[in-house]
């Protein structure tokens, strides 16, 4: 019951109808689903509950931090035109204008995102107003923090990963085109969305939230151009897939979309919805490493599964530089990048010294997944289009 009305409260949400509940329905369970996909102030918003103190708090602090972030990116949006550095937010803080209660859209960072041609200057100018921070992996992406909020500056949209194709990466960091005025074209916006959305439904998922944004933004934004969307999703590789999502918006949310596409069978449906729900917003809520390890090949399912098997045990001897800087013993590799070789080894010396090598041996294990489950995997990204 609870699976259903959470999605229920969401569509009544969005659609400006009250919620009833049913007397026999499980407040917790409910609370609980809702904190996991980041929604509660919305369900709070919705149906009270003021006997769990959890959910009075979520939706104080959304409230908050949404009037703090906003004063923060004024204040950010300022110095930006003053410096005369061409700059547009993406994501959470455009999306929450179309949302009923524009605060309730909860977002754990703001992204800002300026010509590759400024990132130097717009990192020494958000240091210069009072944010600290690192550069991100690969040098296209400065994390900051400041009065009690995150901050990713960008200067590409869409990195490179697996399951994202060149097309589709030149598309999304060529943006200057579709910028005017310190904002982003909505239509280009949108199709960025999806192929965000993408990208974390080929990794462990997505949640509730993502979703409910498309849908948002469908229903509230009058400025969409659906034929240069249209025209795009075919080109960017993107079509069924975003087939997909209508779908689920359409089945979930009651939200048509104004443009045919392919509608998936209510079955499929139900067991998207079902991966989904359990996931929470980002897919990884109580993840089981070894049963969910297959998730981490994403598209490198096209290719033969001993090749994805050798590639998964490159990865777990060779750490990326975001999972090494954490590792005990290594963490002095924190803001030198340049030290990674030297982590290698020495990670391979303390693994050597383990006198314990069960979880060794327990890391391989998930590193090498049955070939069922791989096989698995691949079935359902190609069901979502995400793997052709």
């Amino acid at each position: 019951m609870e699976d259903s009305l959470i999605i229920k409260i969401l569509s009544d949400h969005l659609h400006g109808v009250k919620t009833v509940l049913p007397e026999n329905v499980d407040i917790g369970a409910l609370a609980g689903l809702a904190r996991i996909h980041q929604v509660d102030g919305i369900l709070y918003k919705q149906c009270g509950f003021t006997g769990i103190p959890s959910m009075v708090e979520a939706y104080s602090a959304a409230i908050f931090y949404y009037a703090n972030r906003t004063k923060t990116v004024e204040k950010i949006s300022e110095a930006f035109r003053k410096a005369d550095i061409p700059f547009f937010t993406v994501k959470g803080l455009n999306i929450s204008k179309y949302y009923p209660i524009p605060a309730l859209r909860t977002m754990g960072d703001c992204d800002i995102a300026v010509e590759p041609e400024r990132f130097e200057e717009a990192v020494k100018l958000m240091q210069s107003l009072g944010f600290s921070g690192h550069m991100g992996e690969g040098g296209h992406e400065f994390d900051f923090d400041g009065f009690g909020l995150h901050f990713e500056l960008h200067n590409q949209l869409l990195k490179s990963h697996e399951c994202i194709s060149e097309k589709q990466i030149n598309f999304c960091n060529d943006f200057m085109p579709y910028y005017k005025d310190n904002s982003i074209d909505i239509s280009f916006h949108f199709l960025y969305l999806i192929l965000h959305l993408r990208k974390h439904m080929a990794s462990f998922g997505a949640g509730l939230r993502q979703f409910f944004d498309l849908a948002a933004v469908i229903k509230n934004c009058d400025g969409l151009d659906w034929r240069f969307i249209e025209e795009k999703l075919e080109y960017l590789d993107t079509a069924k897939f975003a087939h997909v999502c209508f779908s689920l918006i359409e089945y979930w949310f009651s939200v048509s979309v104004p443009i045919p596409f392919e509608r998936c069978g209510e079955a499929f449906i139900k067991d998207i919805e079902g991966r989904i729900l359990k996931g929470g917003v980002f897919g990884n809520y109580e993840v089981d490493k070894e049963k969910d390890y297959p998730k981490l090949f994403s598209a490198n399912l096209k290719y033969p599964f001993w090749f994805n098997r050798i590639i998964g045990i490159f990865k777990s001897v060779f750490l990326s530089y975001s999972d090494i800087k954490n590792y005990p013993g290594i963490t002095y590799i924190d803001g030198r990048p340049w030290l990674l070789p030297v982590a290698w080894i020495h990670r391979f010396v303390i693994l050597l010294k383990r006198k314990d090598k069960s979880q060794s041996r327990e890391t391989l294990k998930t590193t090498v997944p049955p070939k069922a489950q791989l096989k698995e995997r691949k079935k359902y990204l190609e069901s979502l289009g995400i793997l052709y």
